[in-house]
C-alpha cells in the first residue's frame, strides 16, 4: 500500500512540474517609428478580440470598446500594469489565449506615442 501511495505522489509531482502556463510572448525592443499603432485600426481590434472582450472577462467589451473607456483604465494605471507589464492581475489571465508579441508591441508603441485617439 505504501508503495502505491508513493507512486501516486510521485506521479502527481511529475505532472504538476511538467505543466506550463500559457505565457504571453515577450516583445523584443522595437522601434515604434516602424510600427503602426493607431487606436481605431490597431488597438481597438486587439482589445475587442476574443483575447479580451469575448473571453468571458469583459463580455461585450463594455469597459474597453471606446478610446475614452480605455483611457479610464490607462489613467488608473490598470492598463499598463495588467496588460503591458502583466503585473498584479495580468490580462488576459494565464490559461487564456495570450496576446502575441506583435499585439503587445503595437500596444507599447501606442503607449509610447501618448495613447492617441486616432
Amino acid at each position: 500500500m505504501n508503495k502505491s501511495i508513493s507512486i501516486i505522489i510521485l506521479s502527481i509531482t511529475i505532472l504538476i512540474n511538467s505543466c506550463t502556463k500559457d505565457q504571453t510572448a515577450s516583445p523584443v525592443a522595437i522601434d515604434c517609428t516602424q510600427v503602426s499603432a493607431k487606436f481605431s485600426s490597431d488597438i481597438a481590434p486587439i482589445l475587442n478580440s476574443s483575447k479580451c472582450s469575448s473571453s468571458g472577462c469583459h463580455p461585450g467589451a463594455g469597459t474597453i470598446s471606446t478610446h475614452s473607456q480605455i483611457m479610464n483604465h490607462v489613467t488608473s494605471g490598470h492598463f499598463d500594469n495588467y496588460v503591458i507589464n502583466r503585473t498584479g492581475k495580468p490580462m488576459p489571465p494565464n490559461g487564456s489565449t495570450q496576446l502575441t508579441a506583435d499585439e503587445l508591441n503595437k500596444i507599447k508603441c501606442w503607449k509610447q506615442n501618448g495613447y492617441p485617439n486616432n
